[in-house]
């Protein structure tokens, strides 16, 4: 890796800013859901022939598919495909095919990953809190011990069904579902011919070509920064129909004797996992890919993670230390000097 020193500055919180001519449109839709904050801007040539409503339509759509996604996704929602799985007690539940899909990933992933990546780690994560203003709870070690025993159980699928190897076993997709929901709703636009910038707070899937400069441009904000707003930190260049992910450590944390605990969290010990890297964006060909990198990218070296990332093909990453230092892969489309460009996206995450 390339290691490139720049000067940190100070940015916190998502905003949008898109550079469009006279001739192009671009409607925009905003949601909550799977616990985050949901955009879909979608830009249009204003001859086309199809009127303002036409695009906002496909936007809102695009947004009612993200409210489904959490119906099934969500383990704290009572009657959910996830809840129901983890309070059946290991007995066999009928689920939805989305969630079937979405379970077959999460098992390749453990495997390739030798089970750095596992979605049976939901005990364990129910087990935290990891609140805003550094009012968070860590949990008493003997309650994470016995969480762990539950961790890595078998998930069977048979036809729509599935059931835990462990009645005590909990599932948790937060490393996943996003973009999986993200890659579902980018396809659905791609399907209608428009060009768009799908976020999901952090797993960004970009539609169809710029409508101006052909390539997308997404900024990252300073993940170290405790200001609401500032500067742009590093720009990455991103051709349409890939996906730009950035995961960290300084997004959900609270500071407790001077030690940071934050949201990632290790499959064996139970607790956040320790890496030099406050962030990492992915450059993939899906968000469900990104998600499962950036995850990967934490909790494992360099050597095994830049190989498993080799199997999806052109993968590229940013990384940013704790000094602020930015790291990047080869190849990577990235712009040293962010004042150069103005990018159509920014996010922290």
């Amino acid at each position: 890796m390339k290691k490139i020193l720049i000067c940190v500055i100070i940015i916190l919180m998502a905003s949008m800013m898109v550079g469009c001519d006279n001739s192009e449109g671009v409607v925009y839709e905003e949601a909550w859901a799977m616990d985050t904050r949901i955009t879909i801007s979608i830009f249009y040539a204003e001859d086309s022939g199809r009127s303002t409503r036409h695009y906002r339509n496909l936007a809102r759509q695009g947004a009612q598919m993200a409210y489904m996604f959490d119906e099934l996704f969500n383990k704290y929602a009572e009657g959910s495909d996830i809840w129901r799985i983890n309070h059946a007690g290991g007995e066999y539940v009928e689920v939805d095919g989305h969630t079937i899909a979405v379970l077959q990933h999460a098992l390749n992933f453990r495997e390739i990953s030798n089970g750095r990546f596992d979605v049976t780690i939901g005990a364990v994560t129910y087990l935290w809190d990891f609140g805003f203003h550094n009012e968070g709870i860590i949990p008493p070690r003997a309650d994470i011990d016995r969480a762990l025993e539950s961790v890595g159980a078998a998930i069977y699928i048979d036809g729509n069904r599935v059931r835990l190897g462990h009645p005590e076993t909990r599932l948790d997709l937060g490393g996943i579902a996003k973009g999986y929901a993200a890659d579902y709703v980018a396809a659905f636009l791609e399907g209608h011919g428009v060009n768009a910038i799908v976020n999901f707070f952090g797993d960004i899937v970009l539609v169809g070509e710029h409508p101006v400069n052909r390539v997308w441009t997404v900024g990252t904000r300073d993940p170290l920064a405790d200001e609401i707003f500032g500067e742009t930190l590093f720009v990455l260049q991103v051709e349409g129909g890939n996906a730009v992910v950035g995961s960290g450590t300084t997004s959900r944390y609270f500071i407790r004797d001077g030690r940071r605990f934050h949201h990632i969290l290790d499959v064996d010990t139970g607790e956040p996992v320790i890496s030099p890297f406050v962030h990492i964006s992915v450059v993939a060909p899906s968000g469900l890919i990104g998600e499962f990198l950036t995850t990967v990218l934490y909790t494992m070296d360099d050597n095994a993670s830049f190989e498993i990332a080799q199997m999806f093909g052109e993968i590229y990453a940013v990384m940013v230390d704790e000094a602020g230092n930015i790291w990047n892969t080869p190849g990577v489309g990235y712009v040293n000097d962010p004042n150069t460009v103005i990018p159509i996206f920014m996010f922290r995450y």
